[in-house]
């Protein structure tokens, strides 16, 4: 660093001595050609600090971090997931951090009552994984020449975006054992009665919403030879792998779900209000979405973070429907609202869906507040290998199995179309 700024500095009074002749015109060849050269040195001496300034930032920021670290946040700091991986796939008993984070996670599940029959994972242990960053690009290329690494740049695969976070749905996690969650069904009434007259006796209800821990596996295949690497790059690229997979089912199911061994999603569920279309399906009109926002209201469900989920296909279709024939704004607006609310788009919304003779291609609609949707998860995490199916290969399976589940707290806080058609 000294010398590049020793550097720079030399290079910058040579500038400045030139630079008057630049500005009356009176360099020579010789000189331009001088200019030109030390300017693009200038240019990368400059990069290059930059570059190793944001390093020394990073590495000041990481040691505030250390210095400011929870017990739990270091240990998971020194765990490797290969390492444990390593051990499973030997048959070998964990050592060092790896045996510390697989005790903590047994503790964890028989808190929360789930069987681990691998390495297991405890919650907290996924949450710091999943923050540990990497060199980007931008430091890569510009300290390339000066930091020696090992880096293993995996492209991420084209995945369906997550939206029910982003809605406001609530994930509940570290749940312990068969949860119940009881929730007002009904409230008390009034009434008029003459003065001496006997009032009848009212009282508010309740439901439980039951969540219970359904077992959802994700899977990843990774070589041998990957494995034996000690690469931040490539741990981080197979955890990303894994818990990514295990969003996306878990929006997936939240959606729609009902399948065999599945949580019952907003599609799927008893007690939501369902628009219907067309006994075969239909075009959806702007008609069919104040529908939907009236039954909430006739519910007494309504409330202003309600907002709109459907299929890009819908949002496309919608953006080119004008609210009233040849007038007015089209009803997916420029700044993504419907009918006033806020509007998404999700590849995870069903597409496929059949009514009558339509064929297997309406889209679902939902509108409703996604806050009164609440994913449950059991915390843990178990970790198991499978080193005979892809042995030939070279492979292993990486299998994640945690435990999920989802539920309403007021179904009728929800508005659903499963019978969308485009044309």
């Amino acid at each position: 660093m000294k010398e590049l700024v020793e550097r720079l500095s030399v290079v910058g009074n040579r500038l400045e001595e030139l630079e008057p002749k630049a500005q009356n015109g009176t360099l020579t060849p010789e000189e331009r050609a001088e200019v030109a050269t030390l300017t693009e040195e200038a240019d990368q001496l400059e990069t290059q600090v930059r570059a190793i300034e944001r390093l020394k930032s990073r590495k000041a920021d990481k040691a505030k971090a250390a210095a400011k670290a929870t017990p739990e946040e270091k240990l998971s700091e020194r765990f490797s997931l290969f390492k444990a991986v390593r051990s499973l796939v030997a048959n070998k008993d964990f050592s060092g951090a790896e045996a510390e984070v697989h005790a903590e996670g047994l503790k964890e599940a028989r808190a929360s009552q789930v069987a681990v029959e691998g390495f297991a994972l405890p919650a907290f242990t996924n949450r710091h994984l999943q923050k540990r960053t990497t060199l980007d690009a931008a430091t890569a290329a510009t300290a390339s020449n000066l930091i020696a690494t090992e880096l293993y740049d995996m492209v991420p695969a084209l995945a369906p975006q997550l939206m029910l976070g982003m809605m406001g749905a609530r994930v509940w996690t570290g749940l312990v054992g068969d949860v119940d969650v009881p929730a007002g069904d009904g409230i008390s009434t009034a009434t008029f009665n003459t003065e001496t007259g006997t009032l009848t006796e009212t009282n508010p209800t309740t439901k439980l919403l039951s969540l219970r821990p359904k077992r959802l596996g994700a899977w990843t295949a990774m070589t041998l030879q990957m494995l034996n690497q000690s690469s931040i790059d490539l741990e981080n690229y197979v955890i990303t792998d894994l818990v990514g997979a295990e969003a996306r089912k878990v929006e997936g199911v939240a959606i729609l779900g009902g399948g065999s061994n599945e949580p019952t999603g907003i599609l799927g569920m008893a007690g939501t209000n369902t628009v219907a279309i067309g006994t075969n399906g239909g075009v959806i009109t702007r008609a069919h979405l104040l529908a939907m926002e009236s039954a909430i209201e006739i519910a007494n469900a309504d409330d202003q973070t309600m907002a709109f989920l459907t299929t890009p296909g819908v949002k496309g279709y919608l953006k080119n429907l004008l609210s009233a024939a040849a007038v007015g704004p089209f009803v997916w607006t420029d700044d993504n609202t419907i009918i006033g609310y806020n509007a998404y788009k999700s590849n995870l919304v069903p597409k496929t869906l059949v009514k009558g003779s339509s064929g297997a291609n309406c889209h679902a609609v939902i509108f409703g507040d996604m806050s009164k949707l609440i994913i449950g998860n059991w915390g843990v995490r178990d970790l198991t290998v499978d080193n005979i199916t892809l042995k030939k290969a070279g492979k292993i399976e990486v299998v994640m199995n945690s435990f999920w589940d989802v539920g309403a707290v007021h179904p009728a806080g929800f508005s659903v179309i499963k019978d969308a058609l485009l044309a």
